[in-house]
């Protein structure tokens, strides 16, 4: 049966977006949330602790608000103002080379030790505002984060099937680069797509799915998609992947799930859901998000919605206690 690890992104951006995500979770219809703890609404976060089998991990932002360091540390990824620059600007920065991994590195650090302050202990996972550990550089900073907080040594019960293969190679004796063991959980990149039209079809990786639909510039982007959740594979533990409906609309998978459409029962595998939901858009800019977010808040907290999941809901503690290494 398929497992499914429902995360709503944003806290702390506004308090229509807080206020869905207290309720939601007191419903049991979502497993976990992530912080933008650089927003004027991220210190309630810490309450959400008191919610039973609830996940709080850092949704890392470098194109929204200002930075948790000093703004003179990160001169690159801020602009005169010492605003972080728009996801626009942040990708045109990092594509010319005009951004510093070193100074990506240092805001990942101080807004991870702002989340610790915040809830008074250690996130279990991370993700990113707008996906932006998609992008090569911010991969890179984020996957040794990972190693950083990594256990070692690694158990040869735990290792991956290539850690293994290399033990063996090397008669029995693990190579300690690549045995450590990840402490903490992060979002795979690696999409698979849920036809939500065929109610018995099996998600499908997004690239297989894109090569039917003869879109190869789609694939190609999906694959590498793929090798994107394999280097945070080094630091990290992942689910399989993040499930989308064949159209990308999340929506559309929400309201699958809400219907009973969604296909739990037609093979195994564990998946991460992202939603976006706010009571309102009170204190949001335009984005194209922004229409959604009270659909999805509406969709989530229908009564058959956490009826429908119950079974499959699982958490961030399935991927980081060490029973899913990834797909």
């Amino acid at each position: 049966m398929f497992q499914l690890i429902l995360n709503a992104d944003d806290f702390g951006l506004t308090q229509g977006v807080n206020d869905a995500v207290f309720e939601l979770a007191r419903l049991g219809a979502l497993s976990s949330t992530t912080v933008m703890v650089n927003m004027p609404y991220a210190e309630p976060a810490r309450d959400l602790l008191k919610i039973n089998y609830f996940g709080v991990g850092l949704h890392f932002n470098l194109t929204e608000g200002r930075p948790v360091s000093k703004a003179s540390s990160v001169t690159t990824l801020i602009d005169e103002d010492g605003r972080f620059h728009d996801f626009k600007g942040l990708i045109d920065r990092l594509r010319s080379g005009r951004v510093k991994e070193a100074q990506i590195d240092m805001e990942l650090q101080a807004q991870w030790a702002r989340l610790s302050e915040i809830l008074g202990q250690s996130a279990g996972h991370v993700d990113s505002h707008q996906n932006i550990h998609k992008q090569p550089a911010v991969c890179r900073v984020l996957a040794h984060f990972g190693r950083t907080h990594a256990d070692s040594p690694r158990s040869r019960v735990d290792l991956t099937g290539e850690a293994i293969n290399t033990a063996a190679e090397q008669g029995g004796k693990a190579n300690p680069a690549t045995t450590l063991r990840p402490r903490l959980g992060v979002r795979n990149p690696h999409r698979f797509v849920c036809e939500t039209d065929r109610p018995h079809a099996r998600p499908v990786a997004s690239w297989r799915h894109s090569l039917r639909q003869g879109k190869l510039k789609r694939m190609l982007t999906d694959l590498y998609l793929w090798r994107t959740g394999r280097v945070l594979q080094r630091g990290f533990r992942v689910p399989d992947g993040e499930l989308h409906a064949a159209n990308s609309q999340k929506l559309e998978l929400l309201q699958a799930i809400r219907s009973g459409d969604f296909p739990f029962a037609s093979g195994d595998g564990l998946f991460e859901v992202a939603c976006h939901p706010a009571v309102s858009t009170e204190g949001l800019g335009k984005d194209k998000l922004q229409d959604k977010r009270v659909q999805e808040y509406q969709c989530l907290r229908d009564p058959q919605f956490t009826e429908n999941l119950s079974e499959a809901r699982s958490s961030w503690d399935a991927v980081v206690g060490g029973r899913w290494l990834g797909g």
